[in-house]
């Protein structure tokens, strides 16, 4: 996904709005600022933007109107670099109906240094004439024979067995993938899960998965 947003920005086919769906709401932040990192400065290091002036960063939950109307307020001003200023918002869908409108009249006239990047995991949420004013994006879940190259790279001290349990946990979403290896809570049951799932003993899977299953329901 990221080579092909790289692609489109290189040649010229960028855009004023992206709007990233995904159920991997981790994988569409990392996808999201690393994108940012190559607007604002060309590098696809998104830690690089975290703490950028041209980076602006909302979580969807925590906005209404009047953040909506201060990121306007900003991007009525150029970029500190002279360059391109990339707002992401996260969890877009929670937005109130009145920041959503209020997003929606910038998206209608945006400014040309600016790119919004709209993140969803309820895409249905969101007022259309927002996704119409968008790219979009659509990220499903990684195949195990691309996914795990990948894990090795970014958890050389993980063996095999624990990549594997991890991602067939995670159903294939990267972003849950990693954030399931990071957290040291979930080692346990990953590792039991790659006990029982490396010999094939079904029981031992069901013991281990019924817990999980039963706290989802709840």
């Amino acid at each position: 996904a990221f080579k092909m947003l790289s692609s489109a920005l290189g040649s010229g086919k960028a855009f004023h709005a992206l709007f990233i769906s995904s159920m991997d709401a981790d994988a569409s932040l990392s996808l999201a600022r690393r994108a940012s990192a190559l607007c604002i400065n060309g590098s696809d290091d998104e830690d690089a933007v975290k703490n950028d002036p041209d980076y602006h960063y909302l979580a969807g939950e925590e906005t209404g109107v009047n953040e909506i109307r201060a990121i306007i307020e900003e991007l009525s001003k150029a970029a500190f670099e002279g360059g391109m200023r990339a707002i992401v918002i996260s969890n877009a869908h929670a937005m109130t109906r009145e920041a959503q409108n209020a997003l929606l009249k910038i998206l209608e006239e945006p400014p040309d240094y600016g790119v919004f990047l709209i993140l969803s995991t309820n895409a249905e949420r969101l007022l259309p004439t927002i996704r119409s004013r968008c790219a979009e994006l659509q990220l499903g879940p990684v195949e195990q024979h691309e996914a795990l190259p990948f894990l090795r790279q970014r958890m050389p001290d993980k063996p095999d067995g624990i990549l594997r349990a991890a991602y067939l946990r995670a159903g294939g979403f990267l972003g849950q993938v990693l954030t399931l290896l990071q957290d040291a809570e979930d080692e346990p049951f990953v590792r039991q899960f790659a006990a029982a799932y490396a010999a094939r003993d079904r029981m031992a899977l069901l013991r281990v998965l019924l817990p999980m299953e039963k706290a989802k329901r709840e």
